[in-house]
This record gives C-alpha cells, sequence and structure tokens, in this order.
C-alpha cells in the first residue's frame, strides 16, 4: 500500500492490489524431543501491481506499483503433535518491486529502490512420508523505503513508500535426512 500523508492526513492512498505469488524455500530445522526449531529462506515473485493519480497545488502526479521479487530469512520454532507440526516463523523481509513516482508536466520522476523490513507468521506442516511433508501458512510482510519527494510540492506533504502484504501459502517440502539414507 503506498500513502501521501500530510500533516497526519492521508489524501491518497492506493487500494490493495491482491494477486499469485509463488517461489520455493530452503531450511534446516533441528528437533529435539517434541521441540523444533529452525531457519528458512524463501524466494518467491509476486504477479500485483497499482496505479493511481492525485492533484495538489493544481499539479498532477501519478503513482505506479509494479510487482517483483520478494524473499524472507526467518526463524521457525513449533512443537510436534504426531505427524503434525504446529509453528511460528518470525525476521527479515525484502521486496524488489518497483514504485515509480512521477510529474508528467515538469518531466521528472523517482523509482524507489529495495524495500527492506520484516515478516511474522505460523502455520501447520504434517507429514506425510519420512521425507514428504505438506504445509499452510500464514505470513504478513511489513517493508518500507525512503520517502519519495521529486515529484510533489512541499504543501503536499511526503509520499510513504511502504508495503505490507498478508500472505497464505500451501506448499509441499522434501526433507534431506542427513543422518540417514531414505533407504534404509
Amino acid at each position: 500500500m503506498l500513502i501521501l500523508t500530510n500533516n497526519g492526513t492521508v489524501p491518497f492512498s492506493s487500494p490493495g492490489p491482491s494477486g499469485l505469488f509463488g517461489g520455493g524455500q530452503i531450511g534446516y530445522n533441528v528437533q529435539s524431543g517434541i521441540f523444533v526449531y529452525g531457519i528458512e529462506a524463501d524466494f518467491d515473485g509476486l504477479d500485483a501491481s497499482v496505479s493511481g493519480t492525485f492533484t495538489s497545488s493544481g499539479r498532477v502526479t501519478s503513482v505506479t506499483s509494479s510487482a517483483g521479487l520478494y524473499s524472507d530469512i526467518t526463524g521457525r520454532a513449533g512443537l510436534v503433535m504426531g505427524n503434525a507440526l504446529f509453528y511460528v516463523k518470525g525476521g527479515f523481509a525484502l521486496f524488489t518491486g518497483d514504485v515509480h513516482v512521477s510529474d508528467p508536466a515538469d518531466h521528472i520522476g523517482q523509482n524507489s529502490g529495495t524495500f527492506m523490513g520484516w515478516t511474522l507468521g505460523g502455520g501447520v506442516e504434517y507429514q506425510l512420508t519420512r521425507n514428504l511433508t505438506v504445509k499452510a501458512e500464514y505470513q504478513y510482510f511489513d517493508v518500507d523505503n525512503s520517502n519519495f519527494s521529486c515529484c510533489l510540492p512541499s504543501s503536499a506533504g511526503r509520499l510513504e513508500d511502504k508495503i505490507t502484504a498478508n500472505t497464505l501459502k500451501i506448499g509441499v517440502n522434501y526433507l534431506m535426512d542427513w543422518k540417514h539414507s531414505p533407504l534404509d
């Protein structure tokens, strides 16, 4: 979501885009009794975009946000109950999509760089076989970037380049058991 603020008021706010995403993950877990803890890294692509325009002090400014790649590195902790693992996770998030702000009348514009922030979530993973699990996971992302100022008159405030996302993932994991061969 992109937000334009002016002394605490919000004259422009983009709608929240929706779309599909997909990717992969790699991780390492350690189990001690019923407790599991580990680290994961996700690498995903996002197919969602949003755009809009607003007028301030007689100037028309356009804002376009396009999809991109995102990743996260999280710690994970959970409890094993039978074949199910109930877990929480949290850590660092990164988004490389693009936000472009422009004022066509003055032929000026500015593109955003990389967004950085945090993520928090949880889920359940169910073991089907020795090496195969399925999972359902909720994850919240909160990432931001530096404030835009190129295309706005000082009376218009500033554009906060901030993105938040709620995601629901369904996936399949292959577990590599490094202590035992899958054939024993």
